[in-house]
């Protein structure tokens, strides 16, 4: 299992897991590199 921790809150970089990058943000584009794996959650502050 990999969980992926999504944080909003982040004290020294907020929203660090919107940030683009090359077209995606981050939480997305780390969701993508494990796509291939099984049971990938991820973990966030967040309702």
């Amino acid at each position: 299992m990999i969980i992926i921790p999504a944080r909003l809150n982040s004290s020294r970089f907020e929203n660090k897991i919107l940030v683009d990058i090359l077209g995606l943000p981050m939480v997305i584009r780390t969701a993508k590199q494990v796509s291939s794996l099984d049971h990938v959650v991820i973990a966030t502050d967040s309702n």
